[in-house]
């Protein structure tokens, strides 16, 4: 039985940690897209609040207004957080695989290593 080589390893954890990434960095996307949309909307809002700022409105209007401002940016709060989340998921995963690599790769050489030696014993005799 042929033991996979060091290389063949490596790449194979190349491969999945990319698969991943991809489908993380897709999510990131999406919450980043969220993001500049709620930001247009601020912007949009706080545009309307100021240019009619010289237009008599209601009272009422006016809170309505900024109530529905103040409910953006909360939604834009949450959308960053939800981006921190994600982003602090993602650096715990890649912690963990890079413990995992360096167990991996201790073992890699310590077999490497009884290999070598065997070769050498087996030369040898």
């Amino acid at each position: 039985m042929r033991l996979p080589t060091k290389t063949t390893l490596l790449f194979t954890l190349f491969l999945m940690t990319v698969s991943i990434c991809f489908s993380q960095s897709k999510k990131q996307q999406e919450l980043e897209q969220r993001r500049n949309e709620l930001r247009n909307e601020i912007k949009q809002i706080n545009d309307l609040l100021f240019k009619d700022k010289n237009k008599k409105k209601s009272q009422t209007t006016l809170i309505e207004d900024l109530n529905y401002r103040v409910s953006v940016r909360k939604n834009l709060i949450l959308v960053t957080n939800q981006q921190a989340n994600l982003l602090t998921r993602e650096i715990n995963d890649n912690q963990n695989k890079i413990t995992e690599l360096r167990d991996e790769l201790a073992t890699l050489k310590e077999n490497y290593a009884k290999m070598i030696v065997t070769s050498y014993k087996s030369q040898s005799d």
